[in-house]
């Protein structure tokens, strides 16, 4: 009877249950709106570092990552083969690869220019399905070849089909050079790694930097993130024998310290979205009681307790903002569908507005069930606050002055 009552009197004033309702509609699902972009950015900034730059656990000689900043090529991981094998044994590992990541001289046209060169297998995840292939072809293992990014070949004004000669050093700090042929031109779905940088086939590198059966770096990645506590601690076991750091994602993610960051950013967003929602349900109420004070006299005269009027009106509040989050919460997921199958395409806000960022160019919208449903339980709590708040000016209410009023 009472929520009959309260559903009834949300119309009494249809343009101010409206607007109410419409400003809770906006504030709901810019709130979701937000939150699927920036949780998506967030998921896209740990993929794509755990593909490319980390893995889920890395591999190194202690001392490398102790002198990292002086490149000391000396200090390798040896044995890799043997490490691998090793690992192989591990179930619930999905691939372990070396690489090397070094930076050479490129001498081109009697210039020299210091440039970044990674080393990679043809079959690695620099070539995988995510890599877009712009012009010519991926490497072929053992041959004297290199992919680039478009932005490699910009700065160092060179072409698909171009040969160059880079000079390296190495391991036993010697020097050594290479001439090889440009074969492709590559791009990823993340603008940090469109860096202008070379690959090279891996063991082509390896060779070139003398470190025999060995490598800079191994990664490994799992079949599950999830199993990562039950796997470091196996991995670090079978690899103690062979005096190599083994070190976990968040333990050298660029990226896992400011996820606390984003986290904040979220946060601020949703109050303030939420407050201005909370304040447009308390400026309707508070209006509400006003213009209804003789009705409210009477009722109260007529035997309703205070408190029961007050829980009605907190109820058309309840009634107005659920209506509007439930309408934001519907129109938010078909939009985020929408743009997950579509995408949004981050670099037509300009180059500067991924550059430099771990943001992907790319961005497919996604959020979780359980986000609609805290967004609308948050909003039918502040818009029962809101109403509350506004409805406590009826037991202030002077019932016989008003009656008087009217009479």
């Amino acid at each position: 009877m009472m929520l009959l009552l309260a559903f009834r009197n949300c119309f009494r004033n249809t343009r101010r249950t409206v607007i109410t309702a419409l400003s809770v509609f906006i504030a709901s699902l810019i709130v979701l709106l937000v939150m699927a972009f920036m949780y998506s950015v967030i998921d896209d900034m740990v993929s794509n570092e755990r593909l490319y730059s980390t893995g889920d656990i890395r591999i190194r000689n202690p001392k490398y990552s102790k002198y990292e900043s002086l490149l000391p090529l000396q200090f390798y991981v040896d044995k890799v083969d043997e490490i691998k094998n090793d690992l192989s044994a591990i179930d619930q590992i999905d691939r372990v690869e070396e690489t090397n990541r070094v930076y050479a001289s490129l001498y081109n046209k009697e210039k020299m220019s210091a440039i970044s060169v990674i080393g990679a297998s043809p079959s690695s995840v620099f070539f995988s399905k995510d890599a877009e292939l712009n012009e010519g072809r991926f490497l072929e293992e053992g041959k004297k070849e290199a992919v680039v990014t478009p932005r490699f070949l910009v700065e160092h004004s060179l072409s698909v089909g171009d040969s160059v000669t880079v000079v390296f050093k190495t391991a036993d700090n010697a020097t050594d050079a290479i001439t090889i042929k440009i074969v492709g031109s590559v791009s990823y779905p993340n603008a940090e790694y469109n860096s202008a940088f070379m690959i090279m086939d891996n063991s082509l590198l390896s060779s070139i930097l003398h470190l025999d059966d060995g490598a800079i770096e191994l990664y490994i990645w799992l079949k599950d993130r999830g199993s990562l506590d039950e796997v470091y601690p196996i991995v670090e076991e079978k690899l103690s024998k062979y005096g190599v750091e083994v070190k976990r994602y968040e333990e050298i993610s660029a990226v896992y310290p400011i996820l606390p960051l984003y986290d904040v950013m979220i946060a601020i967003i949703v109050v303030l979205f939420f407050f201005i929602a909370s304040t447009l349900v308390f400026n309707t109420m508070m209006m509400s009681v006003l213009e209804r004070k003789k009705e409210i006299s009477t009722c109260v005269a007529l035997g309703f307790s205070r408190n029961y009027v007050v829980l009605l009106f907190v109820l058309e509040g309840i009634i107005i903002s659920t209506f509007g989050a439930l309408l934001a919460s519907i129109v938010g997921k078909i939009l985020i569908t929408i743009f997950a199958h579509v995408g949004i395409d981050l670099t037509l806000f300009g180059a500067d507005a991924v550059d430099g960022w771990s943001f992907p160019n790319m961005l497919y919208p996604h959020l979780s069930g359980e986000k609609y449903l805290l967004v609308l339980i948050i909003e039918v709590l502040v818009a029962s606050l809101s109403s509350f708040l506004a409805s406590k000016k009826i037991k202030k209410l002077e019932v016989s002055e008003e009656l008087r009023e009217e009479a």
